[in-house]
């Protein structure tokens, strides 16, 4: 019997890659190369190895890799997120521990109270009356 066809959009067809996910497709690769084996085994090896064998600093790698694709992806959807300072700030953690969240890079677009306070003033009060 034939599979039934998915009425999901081509976009929400996958499911959405983490760290493990990322790594486990790695170690399918890998092991393909090596010897003739089904993902569904190669999944289950590499779940052992990354839960009993891999350290911190060997998962790092797969973190930042996710982290960097997650990142890439919001500015794709998103690219207002992005201007020059942005981009510098993400390229300066490529290699570093550190991970740069979407919500952070908006630390200079958030309005504070003191620009809230002169639009609303601006707003309500004609400047040029002040200059009277």
């Amino acid at each position: 019997m034939p599979r039934k066809k998915s009425n999901k959009p081509k976009s929400m067809s996958f499911r959405k890659q983490n760290a493990f996910i990322l790594f486990s497709g790695h170690y399918y690769v890998m092991r393909r190369k090596k010897e003739k084996i089904r993902r569904s085994k190669a999944v289950k090896l590499a779940a052992a190895e990354w839960k009993y064998k891999m350290s911190n600093e060997q998962k790092m790698v797969w973190f930042q890799l996710y982290n960097e694709r997650k990142l890439m992806d919001k500015i794709g959807n998103d690219g207002i997120l992005l201007n020059s300072k942005n981009l510098e700030l993400i390229a300066s953690t490529f290699n570093s521990p550190f991970i740069i969240e979407p919500h952070s890079l908006m630390a200079g677009a958030v309005e504070t109270d003191d620009d809230k306070c002169s639009k609303l003033f601006n707003e309500i009060i004609n400047p040029e009356m002040l200059a009277n």
